[in-house]
């Protein structure tokens, strides 16, 4: 029964996991033990049944702590952080991994504050960190614009004298190159001795969001010289050569691809040649990749199509991304406005006012702007 249970986990097959432990409690194989229901915990919590697994949890009259981080790890599965915090709370004993479940669950959301509050109790107790731990506050910190925080984390991996590999290695790069600091990324970067694909692609997609394509151009390069670029790589190296105006380089990465990489493009890596075009003024040219496309265009791509015809000041082309956009998203305000703009910038007033007579009668209105600031991990709008 626990290896059709985990069969089924595995492939989040949930009418088959019903069935099994219907069967179970039809013939009472063996009853209920600890072992069973901590596979019918983990059973439902992959298939995303957090209502189920919570019934099993609370009528087991034996818990260890496998079945506490279970049904923990599955409500921060599903963005239920605080009911996940509760149980945490109630945990008679904490492990590491109880720790780095509730961890994560922060982390996702970006609370920094909260995520080192947690953190120094986790010292508090005695319970040494690993690098998923870490892992998880430099994400925190990047997602957070948090350069502060993050340069105290990667201080403390060095007090603590823990192995800079690939994978921490990575995430200290992707925070430095968010914040701003694309310099001490570029240390980071040098410092670790064996480097993989994730750890490459986070310094060329830094060099990129930072304006240095000639740089991220010289990176891809270098890396090929013993690991293959893969689909993430060739986003960001395409996004380097857009912001840089690097056409015809952008051009000769993505036409060789399928043919030397074996990498099929998607959506993303045809946003990605879209924007270059449009920006580097091939309107005509990024439409006709548009309607030759052998997948269906999304928001972004007749968005960015949608930027740069406001940008060349193509306000036929203009109109056509917009309805095209308005179509995939009918019910965001964002494309009304920007069309509303675009026909009011040239003087066609007639045109302006009817889109926003069109939102008004769609109930959609302008999303009010505000400014944010970020001061030790907290928000102050």
């Amino acid at each position: 029964m626990v290896g059709l249970l985990m069969s089924c986990g595995g492939l989040r097959d949930i009418h088959i996991g019903n069935s099994v432990h219907a069967w179970i409690l039809r013939r009472k194989v063996c009853g209920i033990s600890l072992v069973l229901s901590n596979a019918l915990l983990d059973m439902y919590v992959k298939c995303g049944d957090l209502v189920l697994a919570r019934k099993i949890f609370d009528a087991s009259l034996e818990k260890d702590i496998v079945s506490w981080n279970t049904v923990i790890a599955g409500y921060v599965k599903v963005g239920e952080v605080e009911v996940a915090h509760g149980l945490f709370d109630e945990m008679p004993i904490r492990d590491l991994v109880s720790w780095n479940s509730i961890i994560a669950g922060y982390a996702q959301r970006g609370n920094l504050p909260t995520l080192m509050d947690i953190f120094n109790g986790m010292i508090f107790h005695k319970v040494v960190p690993d690098k998923f731990t870490i892992v998880s506050l430099i994400c925190s910190a990047a997602k957070a614009g948090a350069l502060g925080q993050g340069r105290w984390i990667h201080g403390w991996i060095v007090r603590r004298q823990m192995k800079l590999d690939a994978f921490l290695g990575s995430a200290l790069v992707d925070m430095y190159c968010k914040c701003g600091g694309i310099e001490a990324a570029l240390v980071v970067f040098q410092t670790i001795t064996v480097k993989d694909v994730t750890l490459w692609t986070s310094m060329i997609a830094g060099f990129a969001s930072h304006g240095y394509g000639k740089q991220a151009l010289e990176y891809f390069c270098k890396m090929q010289e013993n690991l293959k670029p893969n689909q993430v790589t060739f986003v960001a190296i395409l996004t380097a050569c857009s912001h840089n105006g690097m056409v015809d380089q952008g051009l000769r990465i993505f036409n060789t691809m399928k043919e030397n990489y074996g990498i099929e493009p998607g959506v993303e890596h045809y946003g990605c040649l879209i924007d270059l075009l449009a920006r580097g003024g091939k309107l005509s040219e990024a439409k006709r990749v548009i309607d030759n496309m052998p997948i269906k265009p999304s928001r972004s791509i007749w968005g960015a199509m949608l930027n740069a015809s406001r940008a060349h000041g193509n306000v036929e082309m203009a109109e056509a991304a917009s309805m095209e956009v308005l179509k995939l998203e009918p019910e965001k305000e964002g494309s009304y406005v920007l069309l509303s703009n675009i026909y009011a910038s040239y003087g066609n007033w007639s045109h302006s006012n009817r889109i926003r007579e069109t939102m008004g009668n769609r109930g959609l209105q302008k999303t009010v702007g505000f400014s944010k600031l970020v001061a030790d991990g907290r928000e102050i709008r």
